[in-house]
């Protein structure tokens, strides 16, 4: 029986009076894959974000990880969910240091950063490694969102929450992030996905969770 990694009961979220979405129900599940499709404003980032508590949901019920019951904290969530966003602030940082600088966490004490398995993923995207040498504010959005999105495999969580973060990919490196989450998916990676791109969010597949207002 697949591990219940989020079970969320009766979530409702309102700001400043506007409601953006109201008794909403999920049970992700080892493996599972989602995609949230709606209009702008009806609150999908912000439904992501409340799932690993970086924004509080008005009200409902939300629990992690079946086997454990409930007695991680929202850091050690964290360290198993990975919300990835779109952007981060331009930083004067090397990639190399950007990724290994994750390691030292307290929550990743664990994990070992390990260079063949970066490079083994830069080879993936057909990324040249010398971009490891170079500073995060130097690289093209698309590139950005390539190395945010390896340091996370590189941590090896059990569940990614991904907006919108083939914003700035052309089709050839979306492609092949299409086909490296199809393969970590069929391996039990659990996917939650919101993206302007339906075609990217159906060639991803899995169940459609509808926002309306």
């Amino acid at each position: 029986m697949n591990e219940v990694l989020i079970k969320l009961e009766n979530a409702n979220k309102t700001i400043n009076g506007k409601r953006l979405f109201s008794n909403i129900s999920l049970e992700l599940k080892k493996g599972d894959v989602y995609y949230l499709i709606g209009k702008s404003g009806t609150g999908k980032s912000t439904f992501l974000k409340a799932l690993v508590g970086l924004v509080e949901f008005s009200s409902g019920e939300i629990s992690y990880f079946s086997s454990l019951n409930n007695n991680l904290s929202i850091p050690e969530v964290r360290s198993r969910i990975h919300y990835l966003g779109q952007f981060i602030p331009a930083q004067d940082l090397k990639v190399l240091d950007y990724i290994q600088s994750i390691f030292n966490l307290d929550v990743y004490k664990e994990k070992t950063f390990d260079i063949s398995r970066l490079e083994q993923y830069l080879d993936r995207f057909q990324i040249n490694k010398d971009i490891c040498n170079k500073n995060l504010n130097l690289l093209s959005g698309g590139e950005l969102q390539v190395i945010r999105i390896i340091r996370s495999f590189l941590l090896e969580p059990m569940a990614l929450l991904l907006d919108e973060v083939s914003t700035g990919m052309d089709a050839d490196l979306k492609s092949k992030l299409e086909k490296i989450l199809l393969e970590k998916a069929n391996e039990g990676l659990s996917l939650v996905s919101v993206s302007h791109d339906i075609e990217h969010l159906k060639r991803l597949g899995g169940k459609e969770l509808c926002f309306n207002l």
